[in-house]
This record gives C-alpha cells, sequence and structure tokens, in this order.
C-alpha cells in the first residue's frame, strides 16, 4: 500500500477515495461502485498473490482509480 501512494501520490490516493465515498453514499451509483471497488480489489490481491506490484503494474488498478477520481471530480 506504501509503495501505492508514493507511485501515485497522497494526493491522488486521497481524491480516489473521496470518489469512492461519493459513489457509495449515491443510490444509483451504489451497485456500479460497488462492482467496481470489489473488482480493484479482487485485481490486486490476485496479481500481489503471484508477483510482486512494482510501478509498471499500477495499469491494473490505474482505470479504477481514476473512474472514482473523476466521480469526485
Amino acid at each position: 500500500l506504501s509503495r501505492l501512494i508514493q507511485g501515485w501520490g497522497i494526493i491522488t490516493c486521497v481524491f480516489a477515495l473521496i470518489g469512492i465515498f461519493i459513489v457509495m453514499i449515491n443510490v444509483n451509483g451504489r451497485q456500479f461502485g460497488g462492482r467496481l471497488l470489489i473488482m480493484g480489489i479482487v485485481a490486486f490481491i490476485s496479481f500481489v498473490a503471484m508477483q510482486d506490484m512494482d510501478m509498471h503494474h499500477y495499469y491494473l488498478i490505474t482505470p479504477i482509480m481514476l473512474i472514482f477520481i473523476f466521480v469526485f471530480g
């Protein structure tokens, strides 16, 4: 998790967390946001079970983070 924050920066991670919160409190977006969040968690856990997460492997989670950031913005 610390490598993730070092790679993207604390501001980006905070914006994504705020986006997750906004999606989860919105009744219309809760189902989509929940599925997207679960998909990101499963992708991350599945990947780190096989190999170490390095900077060039962030492409697995980047689209999910960007969607939540755009929801916030």
